[in-house]
């Protein structure tokens, strides 16, 4: 925390998704395994605030960002959106200060622990979690973080 947000600005090359170089521009790396860190956090204390229980250390919590999806096959992304998203889309939406954070979810009701999750801080930065028994959640976690 000690470093400057500005110490870490630098020039980064900006291209196509086809390799083609548009130029450059200011940007920033981003830790992702501390972001899904962090977004862990946030599911585990409000499936506590939910539900007056803690997941539990034993229950994994499977994050998912856009770019983990960005080279799955289309029907996979469309049975996702089918199966998942557009059920989670119909929960009932909970709302944190103007619209900075919002959040739904499901949860299977003959297993608690299983429980899927939409987040959007700002209205564009969106991720999708699962909790879930830790052998499932560790195994996924595997292949993301080879992702990463």
């Amino acid at each position: 925390m000690g470093r400057s947000f500005l110490s870490d600005l630098r020039n980064i090359q900006l291209r196509t998704p086809a390799g083609l170089y548009t130029g450059n521009r200011l940007g920033y790396d981003v830790d992702l395994a501390r972001i899904r860190r962090v977004v862990e956090r946030i599911i585990r204390g409000f499936y506590f605030a939910e539900f007056c229980e803690p997941l539990g250390l034993n229950n994994g919590v499977k994050v998912i960002l856009n770019e983990d999806l960005q080279n799955e096959p289309k029907d996979f992304l469309e049975e996702l959106n089918q199966t998942i998203l557009l059920p989670l889309a119909s929960m009932d939406t909970k709302v944190i200060g103007d619209n900075i954070f919002i959040y739904r979810y499901h949860i299977v009701k003959e297993n608690p622990i299983f429980s899927v999750w939409g987040l959007s801080f700002y209205s564009h930065v969106p991720f999708l979690c699962f909790t879930g028994s830790d052998s499932v959640c560790v195994e996924t976690k595997k292949k993301s973080d080879e992702i990463e």
